[in-house]
């Protein structure tokens, strides 16, 4: 699949002016094919996009899924300044859950993302930086917390953040 995203006036037209007239989409040749699953805009206008992405490997036609959040610009094109042109791929990842940012106001913007891996009992909640880059100094040094569960809600506040399981 192709994560498109668009954007859409106040009167329920598309809006030309965002992306290529209108879209703004995932799919490029070095990345693979992108599944959408949260959309969150950031106080700037800058737009996070997190979700799954599906790549090959190397010389051979079997695939396997990481997490990823794009950002975009609030033209609705890649902000290529973060992360890497556009793009967080988080390592050794397998399905996003959830994602969250911290609000305006706290002590950084930082960015959470909630992923399982492909064991079913295996979930790791990661940090990104505002540049998009995994936040080494989160959880013992490696970017991410191994929470055990899903959850289907997440919370980002400046002192912690809650996970809400079902």
């Amino acid at each position: 699949r192709i994560m498109i995203l668009r954007r859409y006036n106040a009167n329920g037209l598309v809006d030309l002016s965002f992306g290529n007239n209108g879209t703004a989409v995932s799919y490029n040749n070095s990345l693979g094919y992108g599944t959408a699953r949260h959309i969150l805009i950031q106080n700037d206008g800058k737009i996070l996009v997190a979700g799954n992405v599906t790549l090959t490997y190397a010389g051979t036609d079997q695939t396997f899924q990481r997490g990823v959040v794009w950002r975009f610009d609030s033209n609705g094109f890649y902000d290529l300044s973060w992360g890497s042109s556009g793009r967080s791929l988080l390592i050794g990842t397998y399905v996003l859950s959830v994602a969250a940012y911290q609000p305006a106001g706290a002590s950084s913007q930082n960015i959470f993302a909630l992923v399982s891996t492909i064991s079913p009992d295996d979930y790791f909640l990661y940090r990104l930086l505002p540049n998009g880059s995994l936040d080494t100094t989160f959880s013992g040094g490696d970017g991410k917390k191994d929470v055990s569960r899903n959850s289907s809600q997440l919370l980002v506040k400046d002192n912690g953040f809650y996970l809400l399981d079902s």
